[in-house]
């Protein structure tokens, strides 16, 4: 006599109270059910054990890597050719490849790309940061700050002529649409700006110091709007909506209040006086140590305190940037990277180190995976109506114009 087993299925195997062994094995291994079984044993298993086994990617899988890495370098070289902005091509490769078109990559492997690359968006910051002369900066603080303001008023004033007055959003609805456009990418703006640098230093120009604090401040307050309006969709009855709207608020002005202070008065002369000259021993080695310290610590603290990372990121490089001594005779005032290297009372800059040991994994693996993983995340089939299609024509040359308007004070 066959032996019947009460079990509790799928859906699609509810129409039998109960099976034989041979139909229940044959339904479940047809069904989605039976690889969850599986996949849970295996983890449970591997989990019990204590390790992960090692098995080699399918040729499938290499080959599909393969290609999306040899297409993000080409659309970024086509596009760079053809309309001088080789960040839309990786944008377009990201579309491909991700869920929004054909899904050719796995979706675990879009969320690990999605990861590193805003790691590489952190690096591109920090390295912007290190870039950034600080008399340049102070000098040109009040400029900046006309600059962001504007950046920061204009799209959601316009936002609001366009989309509340023209065409019927709701008024929070409008809000939340021209916030997230007054923030300019910070990632974007740093890595146009080096993609200049063949031809020149914008870096080092008084333009290129108010392009980069106007985007750090317009970044951040648009940044700092967004958290508040998010966090306002998690409202209980139990919540303080002062802290609650505050916290971003107080965090960003008292970081960008007391990194300033806390770096000139305390942590520039402490490294000035006994830290900096033991540098010349070790060059790159301890420069890397204190980078990815600085870096992680101003990551912490931004990321806990309720302000943007992306902020603490670029304060990190401003800081590594400063804390130096200026003198003649400091380990740090080199001619080139060879002479830091080579001379033994002296050390390759932080920019130097940054240079040889993360500017080519940032340029060449993290970089391009941050602007395909903003291609994952666009919803590119359903933009294809022809309302949006006009709408979206119409915002966008009024996007365009509201930062153009940034420009009329340079």
């Amino acid at each position: 006599m066959t032996q019947k087993y009460p079990i509790s299925v799928p859906h699609q195997l509810h129409t039998q109270a109960s099976l034989d062994p041979d139909t229940f094995i044959r339904e479940l291994k047809n069904s989605n059910f039976a690889l969850i079984l599986l996949k849970s044993k295996t983890t449970d298993s591997t989990m019990a054990n204590g390790f992960l086994p090692y098995h080699e990617p399918g040729t499938v899988q290499i080959l599909i890597i393969v290609s999306f890495f040899f297409f993000l370098s080409l659309a970024k070289w086509v596009s760079a050719k053809i309309i001088h902005a080789g960040i839309i091509g990786q944008i377009a490769v990201g579309i491909i490849y991700g869920v929004p078109l054909a899904n050719i990559l796995e979706h675990t492997w879009q969320e690990t790309f999605l990861a590193l690359g805003y790691v590489g968006l952190i690096l591109i910051i920090f390295e912007g940061g290190l870039g950034t002369r600080v008399d340049l900066l102070k000098q040109n603080f009040t400029l900046s700050m006309v600059g962001a303001a504007t950046g920061v008023c204009f799209p959601i004033a316009l936002s609001y002529l366009l989309l509340y007055l023209g065409f019927g959003y709701g008024a929070v609805e409008t809000f939340i649409i021209g916030a997230a456009l007054s923030a300019t990418s910070l990632g974007t703006t740093f890595a146009v700006i080096s993609s200049a640098s063949s031809s020149v230093n914008l870096s080092e120009t008084r333009v290129g110091s108010v392009l980069v604090s106007a985007a750090v401040i317009d970044d951040v307050v648009g940044l700092v709007m967004l958290s508040v309006i998010g966090d306002l969709g998690k409202l209980t009855p139990s919540t303080n909506l002062g802290w609650l709207i505050g916290r971003p608020i107080v965090a960003s002005i008292g970081m960008a209040i007391t990194t300033p202070i806390v770096t000139k008065w305390i942590f520039a002369p402490i490294f000035r006086k006994y830290i900096e000259y033991h540098f010349a021993r070790f060059d790159h080695i301890s420069n890397i140590i204190l980078m990815i310290l600085v870096l992680s610590a101003f990551i912490a603290i931004a990321g806990f305190t309720g302000t943007s990372v992306l902020f603490g990121a670029f304060l990190a490089g401003v800081f590594m940037t400063y804390i130096p001594s200026k003198r003649p005779e400091g380990p740090f005032v080199v001619m080139s990277r060879e002479q830091g290297e080579r001379e033994d009372d002296k050390s390759p800059t932080f920019v130097h180190t940054f240079e040889k040991y993360f500017l080519d994994p940032q340029e060449y693996l993290m970089e391009p995976l941050f602007f395909s993983s903003i291609g994952f995340a666009i919803p590119f089939l359903d933009l294809w109506t022809g309302e949006r299609i006009w709408r979206g024509i119409v915002y966008t040359l009024l996007m365009a114009f509201a930062k153009v308007c940034d420009c009329w004070f340079l």
